[in-house]
């Protein structure tokens, strides 16, 4: 079986392009070149046979020259610039990840046979979710509302309303949270005050990345009716906790030991639109077709912990230090901390999506509370491919292309958009 396989070098995609390797599948990797993915790509060349095409998702050029060479039975559409990057550069983040779908669905469609179409969307399509109305509100499945009220989420609800107009088989696969089994070093203060306004108490579904690799991989081949199914992808059960739970188990798995819930920015049970957009899943139908859940909460932080067993010595020792660093980075540990000594009052908790916008005034209101009306979901241009064509790369070669992004991103976001 042929895939092209798009964000191959990230987190996610990394873990599918293994799943795909060991399945015997002939995996063409679709990446935009930047340090970061060239560093992955030399780590996964050395075990496993693939192809690589160094492309760009806001070229159409690019996206169909690359569609053609491969000519796949199955595309596996994973590239995405993800929260918090993408508030931070939201123009460039809706040429990739609305335009590029729409583009590469395009390029596909012209192929004799279209290729089933897997399409990686999130959960956090749903909006903010209240935990102290988890009964009322139920689990998660593929047919509860879209509700985006974020930037990233509004872009993934355009893409499947796309969908349904595509003339090959294809499928939406929602993930939840996704933890990756290596950590490398201090996170970005702009990663971190992100983690920051998920409150501690908040509902989260999580998976090991491996699994999900493999829930993309089976996606691609299942006999199964995948076509036109919207399926939810978290681990089993032991993987629903709080937000702040997972975030321990991290710490504790790397050394790093355990965080106060004071760095975590309150929810406000009266108020459902305080929460983040995060809640725990129904996978019963996702796992029936899909069978991927094979690793519990236990035998990720076993490996987590395996991994690091070099480094953790050294973690636990600098750990206290490290920790304050961190702790000191939260935007909201301070009052927090007041709070709980009652030397200050506890605010009433704003509106996510108004926290964004203060953390992101360059991201249109409208843009990122907006939910798209189904007329305004149309596969046609946007403006924003007009733009593209102005400043378009070289068609896409098997050689590597220049070591830098194709767009203006500001120096401090670059290393994340990477």
């Amino acid at each position: 079986m042929k895939v092209l396989l798009t964000g191959a070098f990230g987190n996610v995609g990394s873990s599918a392009l293994i799943e795909m390797c060991v399945k015997g599948f002939d995996v063409t990797a679709f990446e935009l070149d930047s340090a970061a993915s060239r560093k992955r790509y030399n780590a996964l060349r050395k075990k496993y046979k693939f192809k690589t095409i160094w492309g760009n998702l806001m070229s159409q050029e690019s996206i169909s020259d690359a569609v053609k060479q491969v000519q796949p039975d199955a595309i596996a559409h994973l590239g995405a610039i993800i929260p918090p990057v993408a508030y931070a550069i939201p123009k460039v983040s809706e040429r990739v990840n609305v335009d590029g779908t729409r583009m590469l669905m395009e390029a596909a469609q012209e192929m004799e046979s279209p290729p089933r179409f897997v399409f990686a969307s999130s959960y956090s399509i749903h909006g903010s979710r209240n935990p102290a109305r988890s009964e009322e509100l139920g689990l998660m499945t593929g047919e509860t509302p879209r509700n985006p009220m974020d930037l990233y989420a509004a872009q993934k609800a355009r893409c499947e309303e796309m969908l349904p107009s595509y003339a090959g088989e294809w499928c939406a696969l929602r993930f939840g949270a996704i933890l990756e089994l290596a950590f490398g070093g201090f996170p970005p203060k702009a990663v971190f005050q992100f983690a920051c306004t998920h409150p501690a108490d908040q509902n989260r579904h999580s998976c090991d990345s491996r699994d999900v690799g493999l829930a993309v991989a089976n996606a691609c081949e299942s006999q199964r009716d995948v076509n036109g199914k919207v399926l939810m992808i978290g681990g089993d059960d032991s993987w629903k906790m709080k937000a702040h739970d997972i975030i321990n188990i991290v710490g504790r798995a790397t050394g790093m030991g355990e965080f106060p819930k004071e760095i975590s920015r309150k929810g406000d049970v009266e108020n459902s639109s305080s929460w983040y957009f995060e809640d725990y899943m129904d996978t019963e139908e996702s796992q029936r077709i899909l069978e991927f859940q094979r690793y519990t909460v236990d035998d990720y932080v076993k490996e987590v912990s395996r991994r690091a067993r070099y480094t953790k010595p050294f973690a636990k020792l600098f750990a206290p230090l490290i920790r304050a660093k961190m702790v000191g980075m939260s935007q909201y540990y301070k009052q927090n901390m007041l709070v709980k000594k009652g030397k200050a009052k506890a605010e009433t908790p704003h509106e996510y999506k108004e926290v964004l916008l203060s953390m992101y005034p360059q991201v249109p209101r409208d843009f990122i509370v907006a939910t798209p009306k189904k007329n305004e979901i149309v596969v046609q241009q946007t403006d924003s491919v007009q733009e593209e064509k102005q400043d378009q790369v070289e068609p896409v070669v098997q050689e590597p292309a220049p070591k830098q992004l194709p767009v203006d991103i500001p120096e401090q976001v670059e290393s994340l958009a990477a």
